[in-house]
């Protein structure tokens, strides 16, 4: 005669299976879902570049300021981001579920701080008294990077003394720190 008894395994199986129901349906749904701003809600901007005296503003420049302007939203943190340009001079920042939205805002808009830099990290000189700066490649035949830096006369006697200080080591120039 046969027994009628489940065995052992069976019933392992199902107290597993039970267990793991119990788990996961008192688990918060919404701990696991990556909310968009249009459910979680948080920040939305439009920057506008403004163009310069003789400086037209180019798809380059707006792809670099959009890559400036992800590194400084990385930096507070949040998850669910999109930037991307807008017509020919405006970029888009969206923040999913921002907390300080005031802040955030403040992060973006502010300009980007130039600084030089000796071998140990010190600031040597500040872009405060720099007039205009350009990055391009020399026309020689290596084709190396050239940045171009137009100081005003304090800046110039700054970045002078800077350089004197620091001959044959290497300057970093470093934006936004």
């Amino acid at each position: 005669m046969q027994e009628k008894t489940p065995s052992i395994l069976v019933i392992t199986i199902i107290v597993i299976a039970l267990g793991l129901l119990v788990y996961f349906l008192h688990q918060p749904i919404s701990n696991n879902l990556n909310l968009g701003l249009d459910l979680s809600g948080g920040l939305r901007v439009v920057l506008e570049a403004q163009e310069k005296k003789g400086q037209e503003v180019t798809p380059d420049t707006i792809q670099k300021a959009v890559g400036i302007l992800r590194d400084r939203v990385d930096k507070l943190g949040v998850k669910e981001t999109a930037l991307y340009p807008q017509g020919k001079n405006r970029v888009v920042v969206e923040i999913a579920g921002e907390e300080d939205p005031e802040a955030a805002v403040d992060i973006l808009k502010n300009t980007a701080e130039l600084e030089f830099w000796d071998e140990n990290n010190k600031v040597m000189v500040t872009g405060k008294h720099l007039k205009d700066a350009q990055a391009r490649m020399s026309q020689g035949e290596q084709g190396t990077a050239e940045v171009l830096i137009d100081f005003d006369k304090e800046g110039s006697r700054l970045f002078a003394q800077a350089t004197a200080a620091n001959v044959g080591k290497p300057i970093k120039i470093v934006i936004d720190g």
